[in-house]
């Protein structure tokens, strides 16, 4: 689903952190994924713009911040991943 449909006219008016929230909690639910990544399926979603990125998107920061979602280096690459806080 997307953001889109969950604002479909029933009614039912979310937020973009709500939308965000439910996005990250589905892409990382079977661990962490590789940032840019999730940049893609969030692009694809219609929830990022073209060329920004999610620390840059105040919907992203707060949906991070209220599910506790970390990034930190994955092994010693320069690849950063999103990892829930299990």
């Amino acid at each position: 689903m997307t953001a889109s449909e969950n604002r479909g006219g029933d009614g039912s008016q979310t937020t973009g952190k709500e939308d965000v929230a439910e996005f990250l909690t589905e892409v990382l639910a079977a661990g962490p994924v590789d940032v840019l990544e999730v940049e893609r399926q969030a692009r694809l979603a219609g929830l990022l713009g073209d060329n920004k990125r999610i620390r840059e998107n105040k919907s992203f920061r707060a949906a991070r911040k209220h599910l506790g979602i970390l990034s930190k280096h994955d092994g010693f690459g320069s690849r950063y991943v999103l990892s829930p806080l299990i």
